[in-house]
């Protein structure tokens, strides 16, 4: 499985944590956050290190940003986009939970979130 799905299905049980659900749903959530947290830590790491590499930086050194985005060197955002995209395709190995539609009935998703976690739903 890629990078990236576990890190939109931690985006989806992370838009959820605070609903109210049944215990064993947020047992397997937290078994799922707990299971993916190397992962998540990974990109962590692996994005530093890409904007360390590929932005702009300040008199002083540091990472050139607007609050909101970080600048890339013009002249290296065609390779920045492919590092990146390299890393969030990166295999990794997929948790051995899943949820079941009945578990999740008493929740409201988008259908975006669905489909992230299509892959973690056996019905």
């Amino acid at each position: 499985m890629k990078l990236k799905n576990i890190l939109q299905i931690r985006k989806v049980i992370e838009n959820h944590k605070q609903d109210k659900m049944a215990t064993n749903l947020a047992y397997k959530f937290v078994k799922f956050l707990k299971a993916s947290d190397k992962e998540e830590t990974f990109y962590d790491n692996q994005i530093t290190l890409l904007f360390d590499e590929y932005s702009q930086k300040n008199e002083d050194g540091t990472i050139k940003n607007d609050g909101q985005s970080i600048f890339i060197v013009p002249e290296l955002i065609d390779e920045f986009n492919k590092k990146l995209a390299e890393l969030q395709d990166t295999e990794v190995d997929k948790p051995e939970i899943s949820f079941t539609l009945k578990e999740l009935e008493n929740l409201s998703f988008t259908v975006d979130e669905m489909y992230c976690l299509d892959e973690f739903i056996n019905d």
